[in-house]
């Protein structure tokens, strides 16, 4: 609308919703799609990711209180951050065909993985930034905890793999941070977007006071029941299903690291850590909890008697149904879409996207460029007429001219 706008924006997502585009789809049908299998991959990754620890029921119902997060569904409906929307569907599948890759150590699953892992850090940087740290850890911990003759190679089939990923999203990130220092980026981190603005009280996160702007941040009423029935028989676990147990220890603890680092107690982490700053809202480490609070929800099924299982299964899912399906809904829509040129329209796009705007991500070499001319209007050179400009844009400019007899005309 009348100049460039160097606005930075993860491709991901783009580019696989630009595939049903290609083929004939109208954009915003293609955007629809995308979004909708996006969400069903979501749920398949996670359902794939726990079958074989926690059984096909148990990860039934899983794959459903991962679809029906309150973050996953705010993502959508409420904020449209689908960047981060993808990076969710994402994420078990990453995890999932990582583990494959260490215990398979073959290129029939490194592969795959590797090109998940990119995929990730294309569709969004800091959700790749934090999840395959962790991830890193866990290899590491899974090499530790591996006989001696097997610790070499499950720390290089892991390390190999995350670094192919990152080689193969080079593309993506190495230009990225070459252009970093060329970007006034520092103004996102310590303007509306500053991290110390978007931390969350407990009592949010427990769903227990009002949603703080337009994100939700409530781990959810459901979530929070099942999870707890799973950490509740973590003893018993242990004894009978030690592979569970382990599986709810780990998700445990990243699930609590991810919930602490949204909290403002973490405040001297995030001032400690600057790459965490570029991430701007803590409360984007909900993905994680989200994707860590299903997986206990699934596993707190596990070693029940057939009757109590098959009832819990069925009460966890109709709860989950209940609880969250009515927030399937836009919170808001767009009764005209047009976007007028307007002085005033623009003043009210500005005010809207205080952070997406000129100062924020202006190239640095540009700062001080000079004023650009005032735009003029036409200007007669000879004749009677009248002139009405119904459009001065930089770019653009519209006129409606009336005269009787031939005139002339200038453009300033």
């Amino acid at each position: 609308y009348g100049g460039p706008l160097f606005l930075y924006y993860p491709p991901g997502f783009s580019y696989l919703a630009a595939l049903p585009a290609k083929a004939g789809v109208g954009l915003v049908t293609a955007l629809q799609a995308t979004a909708l299998a996006l969400w069903m991959a979501s749920g398949v990754g996670a359902y794939v990711l726990t079958r074989r620890w926690i059984g096909r029921s148990g990860a039934t119902l899983a794959a459903v209180a991962f679809l029906l997060s309150p973050y996953h569904i705010a993502l959508v409906y409420i904020r449209g951050a689908m960047a981060e929307f993808a990076a969710m569907a994402l994420l078990p599948w990453v995890v999932w065909l990582t583990v494959r890759a260490v215990e398979d150590g073959g290129w029939r699953w490194r592969l795959p993985a590797a090109l998940a892992v990119s995929a990730l850090v294309a569709t969004h940087p800091f959700i790749a930034m934090v999840s395959l740290t962790l991830l890193a850890a866990g290899i590491v911990w899974a090499a530790w905890r591996a006989p001696a003759p097997d610790r070499a190679r499950v720390l290089a089939v892991g390390a190999g793999t995350l670094a192919l990923g990152m080689a193969l999203s080079a593309w993506f990130w190495l230009p990225m941070l070459a252009g970093w220092g060329d970007v006034a980026m520092q103004r996102v981190i310590d303007g509306p977007g500053a991290y110390t603005q978007h931390f969350v009280r407990p009592r949010d996160l427990l769903g227990w006071g009002p949603r703080p702007g337009d994100v939700a941040v409530s781990i959810g009423s459901a979530h929070l029941a099942l999870s707890a029935l799973a950490l509740i028989r973590l003893p018993w676990l242990r004894r009978s299903h030690p592979s569970v147990a382990r599986l709810v220890g780990v998700v445990a603890v990243v699930g609590a690291l991810a919930a602490v680092l949204m909290l403002p107690i973490a405040e001297p982490v995030w001032r400690a850590l600057r790459p965490l700053q570029a991430g701007q809202f803590p409360w984007r480490l909900h993905t994680l909890l989200s994707l860590a609070s299903a997986v206990l929800a699934g596993a707190s099924v596990v070693g029940w008697p057939w009757p109590i299982h098959r009832a819990l299964v069925g009460a966890g899912v109709a709860a989950l149904l209940a609880l969250n399906l009515q927030a399937c809904r836009p919170a808001y829509t767009f009764v005209d879409n047009r976007i007028g040129t307007s002085q005033a329209a623009l003043d009210g796009l500005r005010r809207a996207f205080p952070s997406l705007w000129w100062e924020d991500f202006l190239p640095i070499a540009a700062a001080h460029a000079p004023p650009a001319a005032p735009i003029q209007p036409l200007s007669v050179v000879e004749g009677a007429l009248e002139v009405e400009a119904s459009r001065l844009a930089p770019i653009r400019r519209e006129f409606t001219v009336r005269a009787a007899a031939p005139a002339r005309v200038e453009v300033g």
